[in-house]
């Protein structure tokens, strides 16, 4: 990548833009709440092209309906709202024109919702899943002909939903003030890490389609529950403080290191190449002759992992242990981020590719996700602060994909992003892990560390 403007210059100049996407998604989802009379869950089953209402009552029984709730979406949610409501309280929020009233409609949500979470679990041995009913918060699953039936078989595995609550009820606990649901979130966390850890983890998700199957692997490892719990830690560690989060959070970038970043390894791949499967063996696992990096969740890593390392530096007691890691990881986490970046930005299209053949470094699947590119954004924001000698570098990626991004934001709906677009850059219907459209966890949290200060 070519060295252009100075990031802080970058930055300015997208502050205004960031902070007004991050408060009318906010005021959409808020506002979609009040209207629905405040129900004891989040419901974003609405499509974000044309605005129709999937959770029609007509849609009852199916994975769109209204009666069907996302385990996945409500963690997000918990940690979404609680991140929005704790940037709102920051200076450079506090007197934003309806800011107050803001303030406290999330508050309100955010503790409605906490509520309404916990009393599911009580109610289902401790637990959520990836698909329960609205009613009771019971476990679900769908059945080989697409219909949706009990899960009927206790807790079930332990899967990606129990990574989202556990650090969302944990942000929730803190932004509301609560040490009960915070603690409860700590050790819930903690308990997740340690299954993850052991072995003991599979994928939670369920069949949008019958004739796109979902299912568990054996052989193929991912680095996902690894990536995604680097956030849960960096998250405990920023309102904590202790060091166990940082030495956890450490091990789990070493781990997804190990196995998911060519550094010399393997001699057909490129320094810094990330590889989204392995084998247990360590070796790459090939897909219909494909050895697939998805660049959006590369860049995702790196950009949880400098969230992991501007927090650390801001924790009393680990200067040293954090100068360290920076020397160590930093440069790779430089070549990870330009390779993702390289392999993935379609400037055409404008947006990031889904899945990329490393042999051959041509799209596999060519549609473009909207998360990829705030997730992106954060990367390079944190980068810069990170890198200051190199921050010029990830200027141009950042203002690339704020260009992008205009095109998946839809005015007419509180500026959210339309979930696809293809190669072409033609919005496209495609139910991704949920119906649910993003609840400002991907997007929002995102923009509030591009939007950070500290």
């Amino acid at each position: 990548m070519t060295k252009t403007t100075a990031p802080t210059e970058i930055v300015a100049d997208l502050r205004e833009g960031c902070r007004e996407v991050v408060l009318s998604n906010l005021s959409f989802l808020v506002d979609r709440w009040v209207a629905k009379r405040r129900p004891p869950v989040v419901d974003t089953k609405i499509n974000l092209i044309t605005g129709a209402e999937f959770a029609m009552d007509t849609a009852r029984g199916t994975v769109l309906g209204p009666d069907i709730v996302y385990g996945w979406i409500q963690g997000r949610a918990l940690e979404a709202l609680a991140g929005h409501l704790m940037w709102l309280r920051t200076a450079s929020c506090r007197e934003l024109p309806g800011a107050p009233a803001l303030r406290e409609a999330t508050e309100r949500f955010l503790r409605s919702l906490a509520l309404s979470l916990e009393a599911f679990r009580a109610k289902n041995d401790g637990s959520l899943h990836f698909m329960v009913s609205v009613e009771d918060g019971s476990p679900l699953r769908v059945s080989e002909d697409g219909a949706i039936i009990p899960l009927g078989n206790g807790r079930g595995t332990l899967g990606f939903t129990e990574i989202f609550y556990t650090k969302g009820l944990f942000a929730a606990g803190v932004a509301l003030g609560d040490p009960v649901l915070s603690e409860e979130g700590k050790a819930g966390f903690r308990t997740t890490l340690g299954t993850i850890l052991g072995g003991g983890f599979a994928s939670d998700q369920q069949p949008m389609d019958p004739a796109n199957p979902v299912r568990h692997v054996p052989g193929r490892i991912t680095h996902g529950p690894l990536m995604i719990s680097i956030g849960g830690a960096a998250l405990l560690l920023e309102h904590t403080r202790e060091h166990e989060w940082w030495n956890r959070g450490l091990d789990l970038v070493d781990r997804i290191v190990r196995r998911h970043v060519s550094r010399g390894r393997f001699t057909e791949f490129g320094e810094h190449d990330f590889i989204e499967f392995v084998r247990t063996d360590g070796t790459p696992y090939g897909s219909e002759g494909s050895v697939l990096c998805d660049p959006g969740h590369a860049l995702e890593f790196v950009g949880l992992t400098c969230r992991l390392l501007w927090i650390g530096r801001g924790t009393p007691g680990l200067a040293q242990p954090v100068a360290d890691a920076e020397k160590r990881l930093l440069p790779m986490l430089a070549g990870v981020f330009e390779r993702a970046f390289s392999l993935g930005f379609d400037p055409e299209g404008e947006g990031i590719r889904k899945l990329v053949d490393l042999q051959t470094g041509q799209p596999v699947h060519s549609d473009m996700p909207w998360w990829s590119l705030p997730e992106t954004m954060r990367a390079a924001a944190l980068l810069t602060r990170l890198r200051r000698d190199e921050a010029g570098t990830y200027s141009r990626a950042l203002a690339l994909c704020w260009a992008a991004l205009q095109r998946y934001l839809n005015p007419e709906l509180g500026l959210m992003p339309i979930q696809t677009r293809d190669a072409s850059g033609t919005p496209v219907n495609r139910i991704p892990a949920c119906p649910d459209a993003d609840p400002c966890y991907h997007t929002g949290l995102s923009l509030i560390d591009v939007l950070r200060e500290d």
